[in-house]
């Protein structure tokens, strides 16, 4: 298993798959860390967001009392290399280990036509009720999502507009 070397000291590797993505509204919490390249999960996970009064996407892992665990597949997202700094800020962002958990998790960047395995980490769906997802489907883990995504109603909703989560 590869593991991202760099110059800089303190890296730690982050697969984002939700708001932290390319043109979503927590983008900016990655966007100046090395962006190591385009990642699937190789665990299959859950995929959900909640799309009202926010919108939330997570994922946690299948279980045998899940009904909606036909729907697991792989989720594909963005890995990053961050810095300390920005690593333990995250931490922060995503409530871990509260409302998200950061787990490590094993992921396939695309590389010059081959899938590399990579060790990384990601935020686990922690506490969330499944039942009050809108959608769970192996799409959403390919980014559906983002065809009902409103970075205007995210920053409205969960407090941004406020300070409470800038």
């Amino acid at each position: 298993m590869k593991k991202f070397r760099n110059s800089k000291p303190a890296q730690h590797l982050v697969f984002v798959y939700g708001t932290m993505l390319t043109n979503c509204y927590n983008h900016h919490r990655v966007s100046d860390q090395k962006f190591v390249g385009v990642a699937t999960t190789a665990e299959v996970f859950n995929f959900s967001y909640k799309f009202s009064p926010r919108q939330i996407p997570y994922v946690w892992r299948p279980t045998k009392a899940d009904d909606l665990r036909h729907y697991a597949a792989p989720v594909t997202g963005e890995l990053y290399a961050v810095d300390a700094d920005t690593f333990r800020h995250l931490d922060i962002r995503e409530g871990h280990p509260y409302v998200y958990r950061r787990e490590r998790i094993l992921v396939y960047v695309e590389k010059a036509g081959r899938l590399d395995p990579v060790e990384c980490w990601a935020y686990i769906g922690n506490r969330f009720d499944h039942s009050e997802c809108v959608k769970a489907s192996p799409e959403c883990g390919k980014h559906e999502w983002l065809d009902y995504y409103d970075s205007r109603l995210h920053y409205d909703t969960q407090g941004h507009r406020a300070g409470a989560f800038v």
